[in-house]
């Protein structure tokens, strides 16, 4: 009964804090989606999400100030497209900054990362 008890709560969406420059909590998280940037479309697989940004491994090397859209798709496989820029990329890591998330976008990250 214990294993089960320690399953269920590893499972569950625990907020991580970064380094120094980080100011909104992060939920380690592997979601299905892609990247679009001018039209031609990346597929990614995050490794953790923020209200404000998210992490996401992709095979291609994106430069700073990249502008494009993330599409995420929760576990009901339901997608959002939120407006991001790249923040730092390096190898097959890609970190964004969301850029006019609306209040539908904003309600959808919050449901799926569980933050507030």
């Amino acid at each position: 009964m214990e294993a089960k008890q320690q399953d269920a709560a590893s499972a569950a969406p625990v907020a991580k804090t970064g380094g120094e420059r980080r100011r909104a909590a992060r939920v380690a998280g592997r979601y299905k989606g892609r990247i679009e940037i001018s039209g031609y479309g990346f597929s990614v697989m995050t490794w953790d999400v923020s209200l404000t940004g998210a992490r996401c491994a992709v095979r291609g090397k994106f430069p700073e100030g990249t502008v494009c859209t993330l599409f995420v798709q929760n576990a009901k496989g339901e997608e959002m497209g939120l407006p991001a820029r790249v923040v730092r990329g390096t190898g097959n890591d890609v970190r964004l900054s969301f850029s006019a998330v609306s209040p539908e976008a904003s309600a959808f990250l919050r449901a799926l990362t569980g933050l507030t």
